[in-house]
């Protein structure tokens, strides 16, 4: 790797030591504790000078309004991030400070999630957040990824039967990002009790569009899209498709949800945590191998999917009753997040916006310091 990305795996090591210390004590941390957490990641966010791609792009929208979005200059988003932007510009912060804020908006909804859920060691969660999810959608993709954070909330308040908490976070969700309407139907299907034959069905399906590489044949179903400005360019350029395959995070999420469906089984049909967790990860493998080829579309639906397995995982930790067999599933999440953390880099050719990491905590207070 060309570039140096120390900095990142020293925050690497220092959450998954936090999360051991919390799993040693046997007792969760307090809020205070994770509040501080919350606030060192920020500033990390919100602080940032020219890393990742979109940096440059929306600190220029939040000075000028305007953003370039695929090359194509536009003067409009979606409307909640507008109005926060608004507010925060017209009462004299820097665009360090909305990055701050959103930041923090996105980690408390991870926390909310993980309580509603009845997870109780918060760090591991925040671990797995950090080493799949953190870096590209807190550093890139800045809508997408507080609005991946208020979709997972609206799906833990469905969890718990809280509909109008759910559907007020999906309306929030959606006011970030429009993508958000992608996940509807997940709403709604994620907590059904598939049968052994229906499971099935769905990884044969899965597969079988894989290997025909159906990808192209739906898009074309729906002419609207290459109507519509703000899909057009992603459904026609060549840019967003590429080479198709199982890669190995599809691997991974077929045998997640075949452990969860043969090892707990119990749990799947009893636990609706457990069984909309694992259904989510079954949903993201259907359609990554539906989208296999639309690299856009794995990114902004199927990869918010794959955020199940943040909470997944520590579920599956905490379901073990005994303390060894626990130890040993959380030394397999650790081995699995080593591996996978380099992949969100996202290096391509030696390069990667991510890296290195560059801080200039002035921009707190100086917004005449940046060059965008």
């Amino acid at each position: 790797m060309r570039e140096d990305a120390t900095f990142y795996y020293i925050i690497w090591a220092i959450l998954l030591m936090i999360a051991l210390v919390e799993r040693m004590r046997r007792h969760p941390f307090e809020r205070g504790g994770v509040a501080f957490i919350f606030i060192v990641l920020a500033v990390i966010v919100g602080c940032r000078y020219d890393v990742g791609a979109d940096w440059s792009n929306y600190v220029q929208l939040y000075y000028t309004g305007m953003i370039y979005d695929n090359m194509v200059e536009r003067t409009s988003v979606e409307p909640l991030y507008e109005l926060c932007q608004y507010v925060f510009r017209s009462l004299g912060f820097t665009h360090a400070v909305f990055f701050l804020f959103l930041s923090i908006i996105s980690l408390c909804c991870y926390y909310k999630a993980s309580k509603l859920l009845g997870i109780k060691y918060f760090m591991t969660v925040l671990f797995v957040y950090f080493t799949l999810v953190f870096l590209n959608y807190q550093l890139n993709v800045i809508r997408q990824g507080i609005m991946a954070s208020f979709v997972w909330l609206s799906f833990a308040y469905r969890i718990v039967g809280n509909n109008k908490a759910s559907i007020i976070s999906f309306i929030i969700a959606l006011g970030f990002h429009f993508t958000a309407l992608a996940f509807i139907p997940i709403v709604f299907l994620a907590n059904r009790c598939f049968s052994y034959i229906e499971s099935l069905i769905i990884i044969c399906v899965s597969i079988a569009c894989l290997v025909l590489d159906v990808s192209y044949k739906i898009l074309s179903l729906f002419p609207i899209l290459t109507a519509i400005d703000r899909t057009s360019n992603f459904v026609t350029s060549e840019t967003f498709h590429v080479e198709g395959g199982l890669s190995f995070g599809m691997v991974v999420m077929l045998l997640v949800f075949l452990f969860v469906y043969v090892c707990f089984k119990y749990g799947y049909k009893s636990d609706p945590r457990l069984r909309t967790l694992a259904n989510i990860i079954l949903f993201d493998f259907f359609f990554s191998c539906i989208f296999n080829t639309f690299s856009i579309f794995q990114e902004r639906v199927c990869r918010v999917m794959f955020f199940s397995v943040v909470f997944l995982l520590p579920v599956m930790v905490e379901k073990l009753k005994k303390r060894s067999l626990r130890f040993v599933a959380f030394a397999v999440v650790v081995v699995y997040a080593f591996m996978a953390f380099p992949k969100t880099f996202a290096v391509h050719d030696g390069y990667s916006t991510l890296l290195p990491y560059k801080i200039d905590i002035w921009q707190l207070v100086d917004s005449g310091r940046i060059k965008y």
